[in-house]
């Protein structure tokens, strides 16, 4: 928040030099991204863009199908809910020996549809759920999901996260912005 207030006071006051060296700043660990993805949505092309380096420095083979001219959807929303499902897919895949992600994006009606899925090698799920983190540090860790599932339950969205022959599917309707 410290941050984006920062960056906020310099834009607002006409010093977009000063705002974007701040973001160099902060963003120095970031990989610089090539632009690849080409969609309408200039978010979710960056998102993707660094994901992709990500998973090219990790070995995981990324196979993507996006819909080119996607609905508008709403930036803050998205990048909680990609972001997180997106990094905790590559987080998986580097205890796997077969290192794969497919991801689908398309519009459905009313909706963005978004499909992650990682190859697992054992279930995941207990009870059909997600278990609560297996790191040592749980205050800082397994916050992502319950992130990413209350911000699709808030925005009137649905995720189904369910296990099909060794793949780990997290599958999210989210409405698009014109619909809410």
């Amino acid at each position: 928040s410290n941050h984006l207030i920062s960056i906020s006071h310099y834009i607002k006051s006409g010093e977009k030099d000063k705002a974007l060296a701040y973001i160099d700043k902060i963003s120095e660990n970031l990989p610089d991204a090539p632009a690849c993805t080409d969609t309408n949505n200039p978010t979710l092309n960056a998102i993707l863009d660094l994901k992709r380096i990500i998973c090219q420095k990790e070995d995981i083979n990324l196979k993507c199908y996006i819909q080119k001219d996607l609905s508008p959807f709403d930036d803050a929303t998205f990048s909680t809910v990609f972001g997180n499902i997106m990094d905790n897919a590559i987080e998986a895949e580097n205890s796997e020996p077969q290192k794969e992600i497919r991801l689908s994006l398309e519009s459905k009606g009313a909706y963005l549809h978004i499909t992650v899925q990682n190859r697992i090698q054992d279930p995941v799920l207990v009870d059909g759920k997600l278990p609560d983190t297996t790191k040592l540090d749980k205050r800082n860790h397994g916050l992502g999901m319950y992130s990413v599932t209350e911000t699709v339950t808030r925005n009137n969205g649905a995720i189904n996260i369910y296990e099909m022959d060794g793949w780990l599917i997290v599958d999210v309707l989210m409405l698009c912005e014109k619909n809410k």
